[in-house]
């Protein structure tokens, strides 16, 4: 069987429109999600990173209040 010289680019809208015919309706897949999951680890990562810092911080002035 030859193969197709198609790049991705020419692909992707070939298969998007061959997806909204099958659904019937336009909608966006979870491919989309799995180019965005780096940059939300590395959020969560900041904020869980950053909640920890002020929690020790607190922490260490709740002891030298005791003291």
């Amino acid at each position: 069987m030859a193969r197709n010289n198609r790049s991705n680019c020419d692909t992707f809208p070939v298969c998007k429109k061959h997806a909204y015919e099958f659904r019937g309706y336009k909608a966006i897949g979870g491919e989309y999600i799995l180019l965005l999951l780096p940059v939300i680890f590395l959020l969560i990562r900041r904020v869980a990173k950053d909640w920890l810092n002020r929690w020790r911080v607190a922490c260490e002035e709740v002891k030298r209040d005791d003291t």
